[in-house]
């Protein structure tokens, strides 16, 4: 058999007379049980014809072949019988479609074999079979990759077959095809550690997902649903510890401590009772002292005749005698009544603090950054001593700082240091004064939110701390300079203020020159640009003292006065709230005063004489007035005629008085009136005994 041919020879006879091309006969193995009477029905010759069964299948046409030669040599070659298309078909083999053959009476005839089975295509007359099927017989057969293991398919995927084919589909999240059998299984992400879950929780399996636990107690669950548990700092926020316990974080929890001075009855910092050291005669007072208790404290005053610190006590000046005799001894721990006078003081933005005639500096208020200076951190509503290592001759303050030049010229500061404003060349806060490098012998100092200025009378000034929007008029918008760095200034010095991001000096021959941030004009130069080098501001006559807000500015020029920036309170004192003013406006009413300062939103004057008036933001009674209202107008403060310095913090105002007497009034919260209570006072109000 030859396939692919369209020409075939099945049998070729000379005629039909005496002889049998029997080299040509093929028949196919479907004939291989045909008998011989089988062949004589088709060929209509006789049933004596011998089909050998005993050999392979193949030898059967031979057979037929020889024994038709025999026959034709025996019946004399008449015989000429075609066999069927059927026949000639399997003779063939299998093969499909038209073709012409040769037939056995060597005649040329076309014929159409049988069809390709199921998905099978004929082509040049054989069965064949595409892509995903296996030729079986004539037909075709699928095959199943998935079974076969023959896919592609990833692990995260089920493989599913198809006719002649196969695809991939994607198993829910959460599962996965882990046997390549096409069924999607869970994933414990448990127990193979592919969870999200935090460290400190618990995960818990579920089909298709799993579940992080709670966050265990003294942790936030920050994106709550378990994957990050971060610590709570109870200390940052409202605890259960004693007002005056220290609250230390841990991981987890907190802990309350008592300080020294109070007893832990509960042991676990919740409660702290005073000791009373000199009831208990604990004390380590002189025989010639007297001994006040103070809350966590004593104190040791040598008694009229006495002079010392109480501890030990000598016979020495009288007291009182009106005079407070710091060369010999006494200091207003020895001699309250000669030496409790203040002779300055000081204002930040939620603290206070007063020079006292003995050289010694005592602040109230926020100390959560360490503004008081007596080394706790610790908020008072009396005042405190600040822990200096000698007397004090002068003393300022800024929004978080607290700052004393001692009697040795050396300049010292306490508080916020994180942007450098402590001058120490440290980003750190402190709870006691620190030296400020490379500066001595100043005459005055003033600080904002984040810096320090210092100036010496007749020469320049000096800033540390934030350079941002320009604040240290060096020059520079950004950055930190933890110590002193000058300021280009063109005159010499005579007067600085800090407001909350700008300041402004006057010079000895009173120009006035401001820098910093200047978001509401405040710097008065008719922009709103911010400005990292001192510019002049046009006045037209010479300023005598100056005066900052949080974001406006006020001068005294010959009793009158001019203000400029924001003045959405009623700050500027013209009578109205408009937005703002880029450049200075004369405020009407004002022909007497000699100072003036600034709030956040408010503004005080000094009258001479030493009465005061105020104007602008007052809801938390600021103004001292008594009404805790706002004021476009100008109003007195109440009961006040003989003050001789006053400064205004962030909500709050203190004055001193010509009696040494220091009176505070406005916002309370954070003990920064000095009076013992934490709640805003809208007239002047004494600060407590030292």
């Amino acid at each position: 058999m030859v396939r692919g041919l369209a020409l075939l020879t099945v049998l070729a006879f000379a005629g039909c007379g005496s002889c049998y091309n029997t080299e040509s006969v093929r028949l196919s193995q479907d004939d291989s049980g045909r008998t011989g009477a089988d062949v004589a029905v088709d060929t209509g010759l006789d049933a004596s014809i011998d089909v050998s069964t005993d050999g392979p299948a193949l030898d059967f046409a031979a057979d037929v072949a020889a024994d038709l030669t025999s026959l034709d040599m025996a019946d004399g070659g008449d015989a000429c019988i075609e066999l069927s298309v059927g026949e000639l078909c399997a003779i063939a083999g299998p093969v499909c479609g038209q073709l012409t053959v040769v037939d056995n009476c060597g005649a040329m005839r076309p014929i159409d074999c049988r069809p390709c089975g199921a998905n099978a295509t004929c082509e040049q007359n054989a069965c064949t079979c595409g892509t995903g099927y296996e030729l079986v017989g004539v037909n075709c057969v699928d095959l199943d990759e998935c079974t076969l293991g023959t896919h592609d398919c990833t692990p995260m995927e089920f493989c599913i077959n198809e006719p002649g084919a196969f695809s991939c589909a994607n198993c829910p999240m959460g599962y996965r095809d882990a046997d390549n059998d096409g069924v999607c299984e869970d994933i414990d992400e448990c127990a193979e550690g592919i969870d999200a879950c935090d460290a400190l929780v618990t995960c818990a399996n579920s089909t298709g997902s799993y579940v992080c636990g709670a966050c265990p107690a003294g942790y936030m669950d920050t994106n709550g649903d378990g994957t990050l548990c971060e610590d709570v700092d109870e200390c940052a926020g409202a605890n259960n510890c004693a007002a005056v316990a220290t609250s230390t974080n841990q991981i987890p929890g907190f802990m309350c401590a008592c300080p020294a001075g109070y007893t832990d009855p509960q042991g676990n910092g919740t409660v702290c009772n005073d000791i009373d050291e000199c009831a208990a005669a604990t004390d380590m007072c002189d025989a010639n002292a007297t001994c006040q208790n103070t809350p966590g404290a004593y104190s040791c005053m040598c008694n009229n005749g006495f002079v010392g610190n109480g501890f030990t006590c000598s016979a020495g000046s009288a007291c009182p005698d009106g005079f407070c005799d710091v060369a010999g001894g006494e200091s207003y721990e020895t001699c309250a009544a000669d030496c409790r006078s203040a002779t300055a003081i000081a204002v930040g933005e939620e603290h206070s603090c007063a020079l006292l005639v003995d050289r010694s500096v005592r602040c109230w208020g926020e100390n959560i950054e360490g503004e008081l200076g007596d080394g706790t951190g610790l908020n008072s509503a009396v005042p405190v001593k600040v822990l200096l290592p000698m007397g004090a001759v002068m003393i300022g303050a800024s929004h978080d700082d607290t700052c004393a030049r001692l009697t040795d010229g050396s300049l010292w500061c306490w508080g916020d240091g994180n942007e450098g404003e402590l001058g120490n060349n440290t980003s750190a806060d402190s709870l006691v004064p620190v030296q400020v490098i490379g500066l001595t012998n100043v005459d005055g100092f003033d600080g904002g939110n984040d810096a320090v200025c210092a100036w010496q009378t007749g020469a320049g000034a000096w800033c540390w701390g934030s350079s941002f929007h320009g604040r240290l008029g060096n020059g520079l918008m950004s950055g930190n300079q933890r110590t002193p760095q000058p300021v280009s200034l063109a005159a010499p010095v005579r007067q600085l203020s800090f407001g909350h991001a700008h300041a402004c000096v006057t010079s000895t021959q009173g120009q006035l020159s401001c820098w910093g941030r200047n978001t509401n004009g405040q710097i008065g130069d008719g922009t709103m640009m911010h400005v990292a080098s001192p510019v002049v501001v046009a006045l037209g006559t010479p300023a005598d003292r100056v005066g900052l807000g949080d974001d406006h500015t006020c001068v005294v020029i010959a009793g009158a006065l001019r203000c400029w920036g924001l003045n959405d309170e009623g700050q500027l004192g013209d009578g109205n709230t408009l937005t703002f003013s880029p450049t200075p406006i004369v405020v009407p009413g004002v022909s007497d005063a000699v100072d003036v300062d600034g709030g956040s939103h408010f503004t005080c004057i000094r009258r001479a004489g030493g009465a005061l008036r105020c104007w602008g933001e007052g809801d938390e009674g600021q103004l001292g007035n008594g009404t805790g209202a706002n004021s476009t107008a100008h109003v007195n403060v109440t009961g006040l005629s003989d003050v001789v310095q006053h400064l205004c913090g962030n909500d709050h105002t203190c004055a001193l008085r010509a009696t040494g007497d220091v009176v505070c009034w406005g916002q309370g919260d954070q003990g920064q009136i000095g009076n013992g209570g934490f709640m805003d006072v809208s007239t002047p109000t004494p600060v407590s005994p030292w």
